[in-house]
């Protein structure tokens, strides 16, 4: 399973304008608790951190990391541009890719997962083009890609998602206009096929948000606003929503505070966000803060929100199964930014004031 999904480069790319600027319903049958027992150890069984021992590098900077069936770690860096790839007790293994135009090379790599198993995708906007590779970080081949940049999903059966936001946005402001945004089933042998058009997103913090996310050739689609999820399998016209969530919370002042440093630290120059800072602090805080700020599927079939607002000490993820009945909340120490729910993991970075980061695996068990 892989479901790594923000609407990160639309909110980078209005920042940047800153900166040039200036269904059916769920079966009440099954609204339960789910049988199975879902906890999770608080304290990580592996902490890898961007900055090593004696100040070596493992990884520059990253938005994206994925744990393979194999239990290794890929990283997105940034800062290189290249896919690092380490093991499960934190050994630095290989590197995938390098900067150029050729088989297997990257301009602007901004998305991985992995979407079949034992192989990795990563997709290149810059080229147009999605690559795989195998568990050794072989190239094999590669399929043209096009996005309008918004956010990714897949599971291991190959179903890739894609959520595109329609129109161009604007700068971030209180009356951001609704925009529109379309659930795309990506194709590598057909045609990519648009499944849902759905109201998306607004440019600002705390705005409206759409989510999705792909278990076992399920889609699920998830909007923040108004704290539920729909699933359905592509070709089948029946529908099931969801509850999950908690919509209409007013956010507090430290929290809306939290959201508007996440946004600014898309900016990698501290001298980049002195005006956008001015700017985001203007517009006021939402009536109430979206049910959730993340939605990701694991291979169960079972989806979980993350409901914790940006800044919380604590992370929690609430999830339903895939019958829809509902689990207890996890909690996580810390305010992360959780990648992917495995069958006994969960993957999740943490980010410092000063930029450097970790990333986090924590053992998951499910009991029945």
């Amino acid at each position: 399973m892989m479901t790594v999904a923000t609407h990160r480069n639309c909110q980078l790319g209005a920042l940047m304008l800153l900166v040039a600027a200036c269904s059916k319903p769920a079966d009440p049958g099954t609204n339960g608790m789910s049988p199975t027992t879902v906890t999770v150890d608080t304290v990580p069984s592996l902490v890898l951190p961007s900055i090593g021992a004696n100040d070596s590098v493992n990884f520059g900077s990253t938005k994206f990391v994925a744990r393979l069936a194999n239990g290794e770690l890929a990283i997105l860096d940034e800062s290189s541009q290249t896919i690092r790839v380490f093991g499960a007790d934190g050994k630095s293994l290989r590197e995938i890719g390098r900067r150029g135009e050729g088989p297997g090379e990257f301009q602007f790599p901004m998305w991985l997962g992995e979407c079949r198993p034992d192989t990795l995708f990563v997709i290149d906007p810059a080229t147009a083009r999605i690559s795989l590779f195998d568990s050794q970080g072989q190239f094999v081949r590669q399929h043209p890609f096009k996005s309008r940049g918004s956010m990714m999903a897949c599971d291991v059966t190959g179903q890739v998602l894609r959520l595109d936001i329609i129109g161009s946005t604007e700068m971030p402001s209180e009356q951001s206009p609704l925009y529109q945004g379309t659930v795309t089933l990506v194709g590598f042998d057909a045609p990519d096929r648009v499944l849902d058009t759905i109201p998306l997103y607004r440019n600002r913090p705390m705005g409206q948000q759409g989510w999705i996310a792909s278990a076992n050739g399920t889609v699920y689609v998830g909007r923040g606003d108004s704290g539920f999820v729909e699933s359905w399998r592509p070709g089948d016209s029946a529908r099931t929503r969801h509850p999950l969530g908690t919509a209409g919370r007013a956010p507090t002042a430290a929290q809306y505070q939290a959201e508007i440093e996440r946004w600014l630290r898309m900016l990698s120059r501290p001298e980049d966000r002195v005006r956008p800072r001015e700017i985001l602090e203007k517009i006021p805080a939402p009536a109430a803060m979206p049910a959730f700020r993340a939605l990701v599927a694991d291979p169960t079939g079972a989806v979980w929100a993350v409901t914790s607002p940006t800044g919380d000490a604590v992370t929690v993820l609430e999830g339903i199964d895939s019958l829809g009945r509902p689990f207890q909340p996890l909690r996580l120490p810390g305010d992360l930014d959780v990648h992917a729910v495995g069958r006994n993991h969960i993957v999740a970075i943490a980010e410092d004031a000063d930029g450097s980061q970790r990333i986090l695996v924590f053992k998951l068990t499910r009991k029945n």
